[in-house]
């Protein structure tokens, strides 16, 4: 296809192209396009759980910095600083809300993770059945050979026999 994406007409040849390649060049594009999506995912994949571990890191700092900051707040009133257990106490809510959003970007991180999976398992599949298609359609054009070269046998033989 020769069509360039800036251009904003359709090129109605290309299109005329494709539809007249041979089925085998549009089962080699779709497996094509198929192990292209599949190491995206693959990839996607891999990043998306770099990015989980980086989320359950920063969650766990937040929940020691709220504990932290709790014990402060403890050590404060046993030493009846008020001021400082008032604001100790006070950072260890801002912490806690800190690591409940964390938890919440860790938990949405998690499902992403699984619908990413389970689309790379649909993908996979579509590659098994596309590959058992494309054996079959092998077989079926090996089979189409045989028959042909069988039937040029049997007109040879038909003739030879005339011939006698």
């Amino acid at each position: 296809m020769t069509s360039n994406i800036s251009d904003p007409f359709i090129n109605f040849e290309d299109i005329d192209d494709y539809w007249q390649a041979p089925q085998s060049q549009v089962k080699k594009d779709a497996k094509d396009l198929l192990l292209e999506a599949i190491k995206e995912t693959e990839e996607t994949i891999t990043k998306a759980v770099t990015n989980q571990v980086s989320i359950q890191k920063d969650f766990e700092k937040s929940q020691k910095e709220a504990k932290h900051w709790s014990e402060k707040a403890q050590i404060a009133l046993k030493n009846n600083d008020d001021d400082l257990a008032f604001q100790a106490v006070l950072n260890k809510k801002i912490q806690n809300k800190i690591a409940l959003t964390i938890q919440t970007q860790l938990q949405q991180q998690e499902i992403t993770i699984n619908l990413l999976v389970q689309n790379l398992m649909v993908l996979e599949q579509l590659k098994e059945i596309l590959c058992t298609v494309q054996n079959q359609d092998s077989i079926s054009n090996t089979q189409l050979t045989i028959d042909f070269n069988s039937n040029t046998e049997l007109i040879e033989l038909k003739r030879q026999l005339d011939n006698l």
